[in-house]
């Protein structure tokens, strides 16, 4: 036995240690329930060499992961040769032990070690508790005193009578597609299939052939505006734009859209745009000339007929006038000055040589060019066929007089005969002298005469 003046010595040098004293026989009493995390580290060797320690280091440890038991008393009084020779009760979570140091302890068994002592689990200090960690519990959750916590549909584990985590069952929440389910009532759209929560019309996600959050697909109302879709019918406006439901298009809306190039113009449906307007051709414009995206002006040059052009860039607007066939107001609008045809069906007419106007190839009205007829001096040529006379000027492009061009002209004292001209002129010609008359004829009075 311990002499009482020695326990309470050992008691005031180690004031730390807790103490549970079990005296299986009279006189005798181990020391159980160490928490070695509460030995400050300034205590920790002088516990294990002093004297007056109850046990020794090799009494501390246990022989597996368990924690250091209560250990024998000091002065060698709990001194052992067997397990036999050490007092106190063995339980599931741990037994007296007689260590190599030939002394007392007491050998936990590991945390989580099973026991049925009252719990289900050792604590590692030789306690059978109701759980360690939370498979030893219903709810999935063990607490820091180690008992079991009560499940809760906010825990986050599926537990108690849930069907899926803190859903179904007796909670309040349903659970959402492809959670776990035992009847209907588990899901939130109210279909229970083989144990999962199928997709429905009304689970509030977006799932099965649905293009929005229950709508759209061949099964689900149509979507409101702003939502996924993919073809029309999936809209409640019956009208699919971009992948998004959009309000069916007008040309009066102020919005871009449907099949408009540009903001309610443009497109199969609605006006043509005016100059600025966006467009993809000229179909689109008022114009009907598109430039690089844009509608431009009308032009003479636009390949077009647009502006006040009786043709395709053509007619009195432009320089070119139009072509034989092409529809005209008047002459104007003709390369041939020509208009014929009763109003609002009239044509230009193909040039002639003797239509009065200068047109086609002649070099001026109705003579040179591809025509018969030559012009007189002084019209307007380009080469010398063009000249009755034979000669154009290079410089001035117009015809020169000559003898032979059935005028008067350049001194001739009558057409082509007389003055400069070789040939003379015939009885009744015009004269200045007799030298101007065929011979045997002479100038009487300004004609030749016999």
């Amino acid at each position: 036995m311990i002499p009482p003046a020695r326990l309470v010595s050992f008691v005031r040098e180690a004031p730390f240690l807790a103490f549970v004293l079990l005296a299986p026989v009279p006189g005798c009493v181990l020391l159980t329930d160490v928490d070695e995390r509460r030995i400050p580290k300034d205590h920790a060797s002088s516990a294990s060499s002093s004297g007056s320690s109850s046990a020794s280091g090799s009494s501390s440890a246990s022989t597996g992961a368990g924690g250091a038991g209560g250990q024998g008393g000091a002065g060698g009084a709990f001194s052992c040769t067997s397990d036999a020779d050490c007092p106190g009760l063995a339980s599931a979570c741990g037994e007296p032990r007689c260590f190599e140091d030939g002394r007392c302890g007491f050998d936990n068994q590991p945390i989580g070690a099973p026991c049925d002592e009252g719990g289900a689990a050792c604590d590692g200090k030789g306690h059978c508790v109701e759980c360690t960690a939370g498979v030893h519990c219903a709810s999935g959750k063990c607490g820091p005193d180690r008992t079991c916590i009560p499940a809760t549909c906010s825990d986050t584990i599926e537990n108690g009578d849930e069907t899926d985590i803190d859903c179904g069952g007796s909670c309040v929440a349903n659970c959402g597609p492809g959670a776990g389910c035992v009847a209907h009532d588990d899901c939130v759209g109210g279909l229970c299939e083989a144990g999962t929560c199928a997709p429905t019309c009304k689970d509030g996600a977006t799932n099965g052939e649905e293009t929005g959050a229950d709508c759209g697909g061949p099964t689900c109302p149509a979507c409101p505006l702003g939502v996924t879709c993919e073809i029309d019918a999936d809209c409640v406006s019956g009208f699919c734009e971009a992948g998004v439901c959009a309000a069916i298009p007008t040309c009066s809306d102020g919005v871009k859209n449907g099949s408009e190039t540009d903001v309610d113009c443009g497109g199969s449906d609605c006006v043509k745009c005016g100059v600025g307007g966006a467009c993809e051709g000229g179909i689109d414009c008022d114009t009907a000339s598109c430039v690089a995206g844009v509608c431009a002006g009308p032009s003479c040059a636009d390949g077009v007929q647009n502006g006040n052009e009786a043709g395709i860039d053509c007619g009195v607007v432009c320089p070119t006038g139009c072509a034989p066939g092409a529809p005209c107001t008047n002459g104007l609008d003709c390369a041939s000055k020509i208009c014929e045809g009763p109003a609002g069906s009239a044509v230009c007419s193909t040039p002639s040589c003797f239509d009065g106007e200068h047109n086609g190839d002649e070099t001026s009205y109705d003579c040179g060019g591809s025509c018969d007829v030559k012009c007189p001096p002084f019209y307007p040529c380009l080469v010398h066929a063009d000249c009755k006379g034979g000669e154009c000027d290079p410089v001035k492009l117009t015809c020169t007089p000559t003898c032979a061009d059935g005028y008067q002209n350049a001194g001739e004292t009558d057409p082509d005969c007389g003055g400069p001209c070789p040939k003379k002129c015939p009885e009744g010609g015009h004269c200045n002298t007799s030298i101007d008359c065929v011979p045997n004829l002479n100038c009487f009075q300004g004609h030749c005469l016999p």
